[in-house]
């Protein structure tokens, strides 16, 4: 029986369960591409398309739902809905896994109100 890694890309810790296709298919816009994969690992690129921030009231109060293209939303009762992805990778029944980030580009972006 093949073990599984999670390995999630999430946005502030949010969990979902979406199988990343390792084929030469093409992926949803907002996917990880796999860059390469053989026995000794895999190297993925994802670069995430444009946050949009839109402006929402409920309840008398203003909100902001922020979007990313095709990402689903989180819809756990009383947290925001923030975009969230997560992918499964297969292990060889003895085989371990290490995680590293080649690279990350950040960007702080002011919210008008408070996240939906």
């Amino acid at each position: 029986m093949r073990r599984l890694l999670w390995i999630a890309v999430l946005l502030p810790g949010l969990l979902a369960s979406q199988t990343l296709p390792l084929r030469a298919e093409a992926p949803p816009t907002s996917a990880p591409i796999v860059i390469a994969a053989d026995e000794t690992g895999l190297t993925l690129e994802w670069r995430l398309p444009e946050v949009a921030f839109r402006p929402r009231r409920m309840g008398g109060a203003w909100y902001t739902q922020i979007t990313l293209a095709d990402l689903p939303l989180s819809a756990k009762a009383g947290r925001p809905q923030l975009p969230h992805f997560g992918a499964l990778v297969g292990l060889p029944p003895t085989g371990g896994a290490t995680v590293r980030l080649l690279a990350v580009e950040r960007t702080t972006l002011p919210l008008p109100y408070p996240p939906l």
